[in-house]
C-alpha cells in the first residue's frame, strides 16, 4: 500500500554508550496543495521572459515549453493582443489550437481575429487546411477563411455547407472527431450565409431541415425574408418544423430587422386564426422591438383581451422591458 512521504512519521536515532534505541517523533502536518505546488522540481525556476519582439510563432513554442502556470497564463494574454504575419506564425498557432484547450482556443481565435481582408497572401495556408482529413485544422482553416474573405477561398467554405450533417445537434455520445465534423458544417453555413447573403438561403432552410438549429442562421441573418418560412414552420403540425420554428424564433435578431417587420409582428399577434404559439413568439419579438406608441397599444389590446390571449401580450409588455408594461 502507497504511504504519503510527506505525511509519514518521522524517526530519531539515539545512541548512547552501548544502547541504541529508535524514537518516533512527533508527525509532521500533511502540507498545503499550494505548499505541495510550491514544492515542486520546478519551483526554483526563474519566472519565463517574454520578449516584446516574440511574434505568436515563438509565443506558441514558449507556451508549449513553459513549466509554470503563470507563465503559460501570461504567454496565452500577450498572444491574444498579437497578428500573425506568416505562415510560420499560423503554424504555431495551429499546434495550439490542435491542443482542444478552451482557454488556448479563445487567445489563439483572439489572434487569428486580428486577420482582415488585407491578409490575402495567408489564404493558401487555410485553403490547404479546409481540404485536410481533420475537423480541428478544418475549422482553424475556417475561421482564417472568414477573417481574409477572399475569393480563393469561397468554394472550398461551399463545399463543406453543402455537406449533410451527421446528426441533428452534437451529443456526448458522439466522438471527439464526429462532434468536431458537426462545429465545422454548422460555421460554415453560417460563414457561406454571412459571405454570400440572402442568396443562400435556400441552402441555409435545407440544412435547417437536417439540424433544427441552423434556422438560427436564417432569423438571425436574414428575418425581414424568412420570416414567412419562420411563420410556417410554427404553424405547422410537423415536429421537425416546430423544432426549427424553436430554434428560429428564440435566434437574437437586431432591433432593425425586427422594426422592419414590426406591422407584420402586430398582425401575427393580434390575429386568433393563429396558434396561440405563433401569436406569442410574434408578441416576444414585438416587445423587443417596441417604441412608446407600441406600448401603449399593447396595454389597450390586453385591456380587450382575456385568457391565453392577454398572457401572450403580457409576454410582449414584459420583453420590452418598458416601465408601463412591467
Amino acid at each position: 500500500m502507497a504511504t504519503n512521504v510527506l505525511a509519514a512519521s518521522r524517526y530519531e536515532v539515539v545512541n548512547e554508550g552501548d544502547s541504541v534505541e529508535v524514537r518516533q517523533m512527533p508527525d509532521l502536518p500533511a502540507p498545503e496543495p499550494e505548499e505541495r505546488q510550491e514544492n515542486t522540481f520546478f519551483s526554483d525556476a526563474p519566472p519565463l521572459e517574454i520578449s516584446p519582439l516574440w511574434g505568436p510563432a515563438q509565443l506558441a513554442e514558449a507556451y508549449t515549453s513553459a513549466v509554470r502556470g503563470e507563465d503559460r497564463a501570461r504567454v496565452l494574454n500577450r498572444l491574444g493582443e498579437l497578428k500573425p504575419r506568416d505562415d510560420r506564425d499560423l503554424r504555431g498557432l495551429l499546434n495550439l489550437y490542435a491542443r482542444e484547450e478552451p482557454a488556448v482556443r479563445t487567445k489563439v481565435e483572439a489572434c487569428l481575429n486580428r486577420l482582415g481582408p488585407g491578409d490575402s497572401a495567408m489564404a493558401p495556408f487555410f485553403g490547404a487546411l479546409l481540404q485536410d482529413e481533420e475537423p480541428v485544422f478544418q475549422i482553424f482553416g475556417l475561421i482564417g477563411a472568414g477573417r481574409l474573405r477572399d475569393p480563393r477561398l469561397l468554394e472550398l467554405v461551399r463545399g463543406l455547407a453543402e455537406k449533410e450533417f451527421e446528426a441533428p445537434e452534437p451529443s456526448l455520445a458522439q466522438s471527439p472527431g464526429m462532434t468536431n465534423r458537426w462545429a465545422l458544417q454548422f460555421n460554415a453555413v453560417r460563414l457561406l450565409a454571412e459571405w454570400e447573403g440572402e442568396k443562400t438561403l435556400p441552402l441555409v432552410f435545407k440544412r435547417s431541415k437536417e439540424v433544427p438549429s441552423v434556422g438560427e442562421i436564417a432569423a438571425t441573418l436574414f428575418w425581414e425574408k424568412a420570416l414567412s418560412e419562420l411563420v410556417s414552420w410554427s404553424e405547422s403540425r410537423s415536429a421537425a418544423d416546430q423544432a426549427r420554428a424553436s430554434k428560429a424564433w428564440a435566434a437574437p435578431v437586431s432591433r432593425e430587422r425586427l422594426t422592419a417587420t414590426k406591422a407584420r409582428l402586430w398582425e401575427l399577434a393580434l390575429d386568433p386564426r393563429r396558434k396561440v404559439e405563433t401569436r406569442h413568439r410574434a408578441a416576444l419579438k414585438l416587445g423587443l422591438c417596441a417604441e412608446e406608441a407600441d406600448i401603449d397599444r399593447l396595454l389597450v389590446e390586453r385591456g380587450k383581451a382575456s385568457g391565453q390571449a392577454r398572457a401572450l401580450l403580457d409576454a410582449g409588455l414584459l420583453a420590452s422591458r418598458h416601465p408601463k408594461g412591467i
